[in-house]
Parts: C-alpha cells; sequence; structure tokens
C-alpha cells in the first residue's frame, strides 16, 4: 500500500513564510487561499518541490499539536 505525508505547519505570516520557502528552499507555490481580499492573513499556502509538499496555513487551528 503506497502512503504519503503532507505535513500542516502553523505559521504567523503567511507572506514571510511564502518568501521563505520560495527564496532560501526553491520550492515553488502550488497554491494559495485567502479567504479576505486585501489580507495576507489567514492564508492556507501548498508549496511543492521534487515531488515533496509542505501545506502552510496562518489559520488559528490548522496544524496544532493534537490536530
Amino acid at each position: 500500500m503506497a502512503m504519503r505525508t503532507i505535513p500542516v505547519l502553523n505559521v504567523s505570516d503567511s507572506r514571510a513564510s511564502e518568501e521563505f520557502y520560495s527564496s532560501i528552499l526553491d520550492f515553488q507555490t502550488h497554491s494559495c487561499y485567502r479567504p479576505f481580499e486585501g489580507q495576507a492573513d489567514p492564508c492556507y499556502l501548498v508549496v511543492h518541490r521534487d515531488g515533496a509538499q509542505i501545506h502552510l496555513s496562518s489559520f488559528q487551528a490548522d496544524g496544532a499539536q493534537g490536530s
């Protein structure tokens, strides 16, 4: 059975996180959901590189311990 794990990391600043993952770690932005026009956060961001995918969320409960 093939299994795939995709981590969801809680971030406090989605724009800074996106910049770090893209500029420093060479990830590409796959998708980005910002429900409030003109506001950077909250945001649910998906980045990928070399077959790996990481989900970054600034929504309060996402990625919290025990979730």
